[in-house]
């Protein structure tokens, strides 16, 4: 087996790419040594930079890097223990994290491993299709889900692919709201099994947050619910 790197062609695989996971999100992105500012033409660890890629010098990132200490990492257990007596004060926890920071990290939040690794093999698996059979499922301004390659920033096409899905369970809403029906590759098996299991998972996960940010508010734990259960506007996004 090569050491040479299927993604970028670049020498050595294990310093090429790394995965990580949000809420509803597969990500998979270039190591920071391979995002080098480059002049458009020029070789980076075996890429060529397109023009259309390069942004000009007063938009690009700034060589600062901003750091914070203390971001809340919350570990969900208590939700599944039997007794569930250290809910209140997980929700509390949860309201804190709300209030100072806006967001959090979960750790042993009840999203199986092997449903995250079946997601990420299948986003890998599609990014891998050749251009034409990716492109069969591109997302359109009428139909606004399935695969996307032309997001920009500041009128400079953004160093990405990404691929847009819906929760399927959800009824769609109704006229004149834009109905999002979800883009399949028909020669990729497993994939969109993968992606409705995963979605299934985490939108479960959101539910539950959703509880303890209630319970936080002084508010019954569903209270929430019926602000996002029909004709709500979820969806996955697969950046590669």
């Amino acid at each position: 087996m090569s050491d040479k790197c299927g993604n970028c062609d670049c020498a050595d695989k294990g310093q090429c790419v790394k995965k990580g996971t949000s809420y509803g999100v597969v990500i998979v992105e270039a190591e920071k040594s391979h995002l080098k500012e480059v002049a458009a033409g020029e070789v980076m660890g075996g890429l060529s930079m397109d023009q259309a890629f390069v942004q000009a010098p007063e938009h690009r990132a700034k060589p600062s890097v901003a750091e914070a200490d203390g971001i809340p990492v919350i570990d969900l257990s208590p939700l599944f223990a039997a007794d569930g007596v250290d809910v209140d004060a997980l929700a509390a926890e949860v309201g804190r994290a709300s209030q100072d920071w806006g967001f959090f990290v979960v750790v042993r939040h009840g999203v199986p491993e092997e449903v995250v690794a079946r997601a990420a093999e299948a986003q890998r698996a599609f990014f891998a299709l050749p251009p034409a059979r990716r492109a069969a499922v591109a997302r359109s301004e009428a139909a606004q889900m399935g695969y996307y390659a032309s997001d920009h920033t500041q009128n400079v096409r953004d160093w990405k692919e990404a691929f847009d899905l819906v929760p399927t369970r959800h009824p769609p809403p109704p006229p004149p709201a834009v109905v999002l029906d979800n883009k399949w590759p028909d020669d990729l098996p497993g994939f969109r099994e993968a992606m409705e299991e995963y979605g299934e998972a985490v939108e479960e996960l959101a539910f539950k947050l959703l509880e303890l940010i209630a319970r936080s508010l002084g508010l019954r734990p569903d209270r929430l619910h019926g602000f996002f259960e029909d004709h709500q506007t979820t969806f996955i996004r697969l950046n590669h």
